[in-house]
């Protein structure tokens, strides 16, 4: 196998006759701040906290009521659960990708 990406190749010192020997490193360094961290963290509360607490119960009487042709979905509310989801998941996007 040969691995043809910088961020994989081994770590092999450069020398020149003048010089010692310079170690370059096989991939960046990544940093997690106490803050993104913190705000991921938040962000997963905020979802755990949106989540009903007892979904397959919910979900058993959602299917009962389109079963027996009686469930009747309100768009405003599916329209807003959408818009959340989005904004959700940008500030979810905007805390893993911080630089």
């Amino acid at each position: 196998m040969k691995v043809t990406e910088p961020k994989f190749q081994a770590v092999a010192p450069t020398t020149t006759a003048s010089e010692s020997p310079v170690v370059r490193p096989a991939a960046p360094v990544e940093r997690v701040s106490k803050a993104e961290t913190e705000a991921v963290a938040s962000t997963i509360a905020q979802v755990q906290r949106s989540l009903p607490a007892d979904r397959a119960a919910r979900i058993e009487q959602i299917a009962q009521a389109v079963k027996k042709g009686q469930y009747q979905p309100n768009a405003q509310q599916i329209a807003n659960r959408i818009v959340e989801q989005a904004e959700l998941e940008a500030r979810l996007r905007a805390a893993l990708n911080k630089p």
